[in-house]
């Protein structure tokens, strides 16, 4: 009674139960308000933007024009862009970034334009009390992690010991939060999983390929798969290691199966074998060991899902044979690789140095019932694991300071870390290089270098060290020349951008910077913010030992920083959602399918990385999650046990 049924033309599947009382109406002035706020914060982040701030608001502002018109397109364009919008090694910004700006724009138009709730129907059950229950133990973690708050000075925008590296990595969780609104009025039609997330995740794969592809064409070579180079895409979280780009592929490359079980048409299914076979190299490249483990999850749940979609046997042969044999064509050179043999070699050893890894991450929790409820806090584990190294030897860091006369300097301690200015493409020329610097360190050392390089790797480098043997606490001007001409590009490849880096390799020292120039032959200072009068403005940082950041596993990662108030919910809704999508996906629902083999991927990779301490992926996981909430309430179980969600009567092919 009182409720309007309303069919899509395409399948029961497709059929919404909408009250009557969804109608939309005027957003109260809470929304308004929430709007303006947003719009503010995006301005504000506009102002100060190290970057081309105005390309950035043109993008901004045609995306808000489309979402002005077309308010659900934000569940495609969010995660379309989410594997690409990081521009954190170019401007050197990291707490705050593009896809904030990008998530504030939702949040101006949707909370400015937003309707009347949709009924509920796919926030009720108890499986969505789980869903929310996460969100508050990831919000008191993330406030654990931040408290108490130490000064907002240049260091809180760069350093991963800070209090604020909390929001860095945790800040997920508020955007999901932010957006929940959004994502109720937009999944209460549980078809929109398919008319929209399928298309964002699809464009925001092409997206990642592309990068992927670029990056090993530029460096490596596209077929070299001898040298040792693992792909790090737009992930600049991989600064510090982690599995990022591995866990987004993961979660992506499954919604290609979208192309075959849910589209059913000519043009479905060639975007898809393209997608696939991309995909799968990109997939490949990466060499991490579990991520093929994850395809065969995922490919296993998908081949499933087609078996149980009630395909014709010509479809089943026309889809099946094709990805098989493009499957063997990728894997076996890839597999059979010098360097894939020598990763598989050291499987046993690698396990073993992980197991100690999480024993002793475990050991730096404190004592207590508390850690065992509700953990160390968002983005604890760096902070707490560079007090416990602090007591046997000084890790390597870097931070700015304050003199009252000379102004701001960084202070870089010895070890395997390195600041970065990427310069772009760099004529090939003999630089001269400048800077002061002090040390109170006999035998200290600052050493410079002008790299073709990517965020984890270095190839063709020059290079130039000058000792600092006085130790004596006072600043030294020190000059010398970087030739570049070596650098000039090598016949038949395209040419390489440079990156500058600077370091301090000498365990125990400490080394201050400042005035750092790099000249070139027309007098012309090619390095930004070099005085550091703008903190860590167009500076980023990279690490050889990646260790010391992650826990390198997904569930351990949740107890250590949430307790087993974050562990709890996090686990039992997963098995819960992934029980009802397999139970969808063996009737034949080909969405649930396709849902479930994300998911699926995904935490196989997860279990040799943490993935959630990166916030892009964090919001990756819970829009999944909710998605398939969103999925489980709308479909239609007896349509599923029917055939599944088929765009059309019959098959096109």
């Amino acid at each position: 009674a009182g409720e309007n049924v309303v069919v899509a033309p395409a399948t029961a599947m497709d059929t919404i139960r909408v009250p009557s009382s969804a109608a939309p109406r005027r957003p109260g002035l809470a929304w308004r308000i929430g709007a303006l706020l947003a719009l503010g914060g995006l301005g504000a982040f506009l102002a100060f933007y190290p970057g081309p701030r105005w390309w950035l608001a043109a993008g901004l502002a045609g995306y808000m024009a489309v979402l002005w018109f077309r308010p659900r397109a934000w569940l495609v364009v969010l995660p379309a862009l989410l594997p690409v919008l990081d521009f954190a090694p170019w401007t050197g910004w990291s707490l705050v970034d593009e896809f904030d700006a990008l998530v504030l724009a939702t949040l101006a138009v949707g909370w400015w334009r937003l309707p009347a709730m949709a009924p509920g129907a796919a926030l009720q059950g108890g499986r969505w009390w789980l869903f929310l229950l996460l969100l508050l133990t990831g919000l008191v973690s993330l406030a654990r992690g931040l408290w108490p708050l130490p000064p907002l000075d240049a260091n809180a925008w760069t350093s991963y010991y800070s209090n604020y590296h909390a929001w860095r990595v945790g800040r997920g969780v508020v955007w999901m939060v932010l957006l929940l609104p959004l994502l109720r009025e937009a999944l209460g039609r549980g078809e929109n999983v398919r008319r929209l997330l399928v298309p964002g995740m699809l464009l925001g794969l092409g997206l990642a390929i592309a990068v992927t592809l670029w990056e090993r064409a530029l460096f490596p070579g596209l077929l070299n798969f001898s040298t040792a180079f693992r792909t790090a895409g737009m992930f600049a979280e991989m600064n510090t290691g982690g599995a990022y780009i591995d866990g987004y592929l993961a979660a992506s490359l499954p919604f290609v199966g979208a192309c075959f079980l849910v589209w059913r048409g000519l043009r479905g299914y060639l975007l898809g074998l393209l997608l696939f076979a991309l995909g799968l190299y990109a997939f490949l490249v990466t060499f991490t060991r579990v991520d093929y483990a994850a395809f065969l999850v995922s490919g296993l749940v998908l081949f499933v899902g087609l078996l149980r979609a009630r395909v014709s046997d010509r479809r089943f042969y026309l889809t099946t044979v094709p990805l098989a044999v493009v499957t063997a064509f990728l894997m076996v050179p890839v597999f059979f690789s010098p360097f894939v043999q020598s990763r598989f070699a050291t499987v046993e050893e690698d396990f073993d140095l992980r197991l100690n890894h999480y024993r002793d991450a475990l050991a730096m929790m404190d004592a207590g019932v508390r850690p065992v409820v509700w953990g160390m806090g968002t983005g604890s584990y760096p902070r707490l694991g560079y007090l416990d190294r602090l007591q046997r030897a000084t890790p390597a860091a870097f931070r700015f300071l304050e003199e009252p006369e000379g102004g701001r300097f960084l202070r870089l301690w010895g070890g395997p870390l390195y600041l970065l200015q990427e310069l772009g493409y760099l004529p090939r020329r003999v630089y001269r290089l400048e800077a002061d610097v002090r040390s109170d360190t006999p035998g200290a050392a600052l050493s410079v270098a002008l790299c073709e390089k990517t965020l984890l790797y270095s190839l063709r480098c020059v290079s130039g060290s000058t000792r600092l043997r006085e130790g004596d606490g006072r600043w030294h001007h020190r000059r010398f020349e970087l030739d570049a001409t070596d650098l000039r590009p090598i016949p038949g490849r395209p040419d390489r951008p440079l990156v500058f880096s600077f370091y301090n390799l000498v365990a125990g020292s400490r080394v201050d910077v400042d005035n750092l120039e790099l000249v070139s032959p027309a007098g012309e200072n090619r390095l930004r913010n070099g005085d550091f009068a703008g903190g860590g403005r167009h500076w980023f940082f990279a690490v050889d030992d990646h260790s010391n950041w992650h826990l390198d596993n997904l569930w351990l990662h949740l107890y250590f920083e949430r307790g087993l108030m974050g562990l709890l919910p996090a686990l039992l809704l997963v098995v819960a959602v992934a029980g009802a999508l397999a139970v969808r996906a063996w009737r034949g629902d080909a969405m649930a399918a396709v849902l479930l083999a994300s998911l699926g991927g995904f935490l196989t990779v997860g279990t040799t990385s943490s993935l959630l301490d990166s916030a892009r992926l964090e919001l990756l996981f819970l829009l999944l999650l909710a998605a398939s909430l969103a999925h489980l309430k709308g479909a239609n179980p007896s349509a599923a046990e029917h055939g599944g969600n088929r765009l059309a009567g019959e098959d096109h092919l």
